[in-house]
């Protein structure tokens, strides 16, 4: 018998076993094999009254044949909202199905690995969110067996509902800034405000507040991006409070300036400037409902945190949840050995 070893067996992944003793068959009779450790395979089996046959060596039988697992069957989607849908499947028929991969197709329409996957899952539905109103998505589910072989794709192409597309931003230059608040500009000339340090007297008056105002036009769930230039302070000081039309709603997190458990070890006092642009997530959320009508977001610096304030430029906001806006980055490229 042609049989694949277990991934911890030192063996060859695939080899011709004979069993011992020979089998004494006669018309009709029926053969049953069983492994005695996980994750092995049958491939072929080769009968001969032949003592001396060797099937590799006979020329007659061809090698071991790995075969794709069965696709799975009636992808479709549903729940589909603005910014979010599920697919469902029927599983695959093979046995020994291990997981399955959902891949969001480019324009080409092509599975490619990594670049496309963007889900795996040992269930049978999966939701995809983070997604544009409107806009028409197609999707790949790639059944994987134990051994890593995949099934051909199966495909459904979806739209998401409609919903108008509201991206709005408000520059920091047009907001309505605390008297202690001051302009400045990057070492690229990007305009941000900040909170200079305060003596006593002025600390004592209390948070300074950057307001921006926005105008919706249609109710819907909104994600809210920052544009800022983080200060070179210790990790418990890199949050600002942020309020939502008026009320406190949590404090947003921002992202170091330098190598997580540098700080302190910069190199001559250089410290290069950062200018991130982020999600806005507090207390966990990051969509918020807005009615139609007038919102505001702002931010509040706090004077005690003195000499080394956070500096912020733009705000948007968009329900479109595909946005990524200019300058954003998920890498925290530190530009190596500066500190």
């Amino acid at each position: 018998a042609a049989i694949q070893a277990a991934d911890n067996d030192p063996r060859p992944r695939w080899q011709w076993g004979l069993a011992a003793p020979a089998l004494k068959l006669k018309s009709g009779d029926k053969i049953v094999l069983r492994a005695n450790s996980d994750g092995m395979s049958l491939d072929q089996i080769a009968l001969s009254s032949d003592p001396n046959f060797d099937p590799e060596k006979s020329g007659v039988i061809s090698g071991p044949v790995t075969l794709a697992p069965q696709p799975v069957t009636g992808v479709e989607a549903f729940d589909i909202a603005p910014q979010s849908l599920k697919l469902r499947w029927k599983a695959s028929p093979a046995l020994n199905i291990a997981r399955y991969d959902i891949h969001a197709l480019g324009n080409d329409g092509k599975v490619n690995g990594n670049t496309t996957i963007i889900a795996s899952t040992r269930d049978t539905n999966i939701e995809d969110w983070g997604l544009r109103p409107g806009t028409a998505y197609q999707y790949a589910v790639v059944a994987v067996d134990s051994r890593g072989n995949v099934s051909p794709p199966a495909l459904c192409k979806v739209t998401t509902a409609q919903q108008t597309v509201q991206t709005i931003t408000s520059d920091v230059e047009a907001a309505e800034r605390d008297a202690r608040i001051t302009m400045l500009k990057s070492e690229k000339g990007v305009p941000l405000a900040t909170l200079p340090k305060q003596d006593d007297a002025s600390a004592a008056k209390g948070p300074a507040k950057i307001t921006y105002t926005f105008e919706v036009k249609e109710e819907a769930p909104f994600m809210l991006w920052a544009q800022y230039r983080p200060a070179y302070v210790p990790g418990d000081k890199m949050s600002v409070a942020v309020e939502l039309d008026g009320k406190p709603a949590g404090n947003f997190q921002m992202r170091h300036p330098y190598a997580p458990l540098a700080f302190g070890s910069f190199d001559g006092g250089k410290r290069p400037e950062r200018i991130w642009t982020d999600k806005i997530v507090l207390n966990g959320a990051d969509v918020f409902t807005l009615s139609p009508g007038k919102h505001t977001v702002t931010i509040v610096f706090d004077p005690k945190v003195g000499e080394l304030q956070h500096a912020f430029g733009t705000i948007t906001i968009s329900n479109d949840h595909s946005l990524r806006p200019a300058g954003y980055d998920p890498r925290a490229n530190f530009l190596k050995k500066w500190y």
